[in-house]
């Protein structure tokens, strides 16, 4: 298998509890180098992991938990983190609080747009706390794993030098990782509330590659737009050191 194609057996942490909880190591990165392993994680909501697992965790030397779910989100299903001795919890959710209900649902290439480009100051925020000293090894979670967290896993990436089809497939991935159980239940939910679920549980490669897209013909590319949330030369360079190996 190619050194930038994700592997099942290796990125995909079977924890108990989770459905898409990864590590974001072994991709091509920065002047010949690779992305860390065991330093930056994704993940699904955490808040069926399971003791054992959130222990095991601790003690390989996670430092940082970042949750991007709504305050209704999280008040449903706590995160295991929060008020840990040994972690920085940090809420900063991506998505406004109480959203309108709009008549037709955008696509998830618009809600990836609408993020970057209104809730830019929640997204600076996230990557600040990654960059804080020792803030790693982290894990960032949202609900499914693979939207809000893609959007930050995708910005971290490209700060590494990954290149674009790399931070796609990882994108992508969650599509393989959430099939099964968590995308039956998602769309029973959805379709209890009276709307389809279908467009918001898909994992199109195409999608990431709009919003890469996106960033470069509005912003300049990733390293412009992270500076543009506020991020200075100091924290992109902790960032990279900290990422490639």
């Amino acid at each position: 298998m190619p050194p930038d194609t994700p592997s099942m057996p290796h990125r995909h942490l079977k924890l108990a509890g989770t459905y898409n909880f990864r590590d974001i190591g072994g991709y091509p990165a920065r002047n010949g180098g690779t992305t860390r392993w065991h330093t930056l994680f994704r993940s699904d909501s955490p808040h069926r992991l399971s003791e054992a697992d959130r222990a095991s965790l601790i003690e390989c030397g996670l430092r940082t938990a970042i949750d991007l779910r709504q305050a209704e989100e999280l008040a449903e299903s706590p995160n295991v983190f929060a008020g840990l001795a040994h972690v920085i919890y940090r809420h900063v959710p991506l998505l406004n609080d109480a959203p309108s209900v709009p008549e037709v649902l955008p696509t998830l290439v618009e809600i990836y747009r609408r993020i970057l480009d209104d809730r830019s100051e929640q997204v600076g925020a996230v990557l600040a706390a990654l960059a804080a000293p020792d803030a790693l090894p982290a894990v960032v979670n949202c609900t499914a794993g693979k939207d809000r967290t893609g959007l930050i896993v995708a910005l971290m990436l490209g700060l590494a030098g990954v290149p674009e089809e790399s931070i796609v497939a990882d994108y992508a991935l969650s599509g393989a990782c959430l099939a099964g159980v968590y995308l039956d239940e998602a769309r029973q939910r959805a379709e209890a509330q009276g709307f389809s679920y279908d467009l918001l549980v898909l994992c199109d490669p195409d999608f990431m590659r709009a919003t890469l897209a996106h960033l470069q013909k509005r912003y300049g590319g990733i390293e412009a737009y992270v500076r543009a949330t506020g991020l200075g030369t100091a924290e992109i360079d902790q960032l990279r050191r900290a990422m490639v190996a």
